[in-house]
């Protein structure tokens, strides 16, 4: 649960983030500021797929393994 909690919190965040960054685009012409908005954008971006990643092993050991029958 605490998993869950924190993983939500940090989507949140990371959601707002990328919010702000696209706010930036549209509000600088910039080129070098693009740039770094964008290379914001991809670490946001990293850190959102790894949160991700939190939620598919958030159960993985919880219950026992189930038995798959084999091919021959």
């Amino acid at each position: 649960m605490m998993g869950r909690l924190t993983r939500n919190d940090l989507m949140a965040a990371v959601s707002t983030l990328l919010k702000r960054i696209a706010g930036g685009v549209k509000e600088f012409d910039d080129p070098a500021v693009r740039r770094y908005l964008g290379s914001l954008e991809e670490d946001a971006r990293l850190v959102q797929r790894r949160a991700e990643i939190t939620r598919d092993y958030q159960d993985l050991g919880l219950r026992p393994p189930g038995w798959q029958p084999s091919r021959r």
